[in-house]
C-alpha cells in the first residue's frame, strides 16, 4: 500500500499564542496550512538545478517517477 503523510491539526493549534512550528513540507502542503492559518509564514528553498529535482524525486520514488 501507499504512504500518508500529514500534519495533525492537533499539532498545529498549541495553546501557546507565541508558540513557533516549523514545518517542512511541500508546496501543496502549505497552500493548504496558509489558506487555515493567517499568522504563517513561508520559505522556500529551491533546489540547485531542475536536474538535480530530479534525481531526488527518483530516488524518493516521487509522483511520476515510480
Amino acid at each position: 500500500g501507499g504512504h500518508l503523510y500529514g500534519t495533525l491539526k492537533f499539532d498545529l493549534e498549541s495553546p501557546d499564542p507565541e508558540a513557533h512550528i516549523l514545518l517542512e513540507i511541500d508546496v501543496q502542503g502549505m497552500r493548504k496550512i496558509r489558506d487555515t492559518y493567517y499568522r504563517v509564514k513561508t520559505i522556500f528553498i529551491q533546489p540547485p538545478s531542475f536536474e538535480r529535482l530530479e534525481e531526488r524525486l527518483r530516488l524518493r520514488g516521487g509522483p511520476g517517477f515510480r
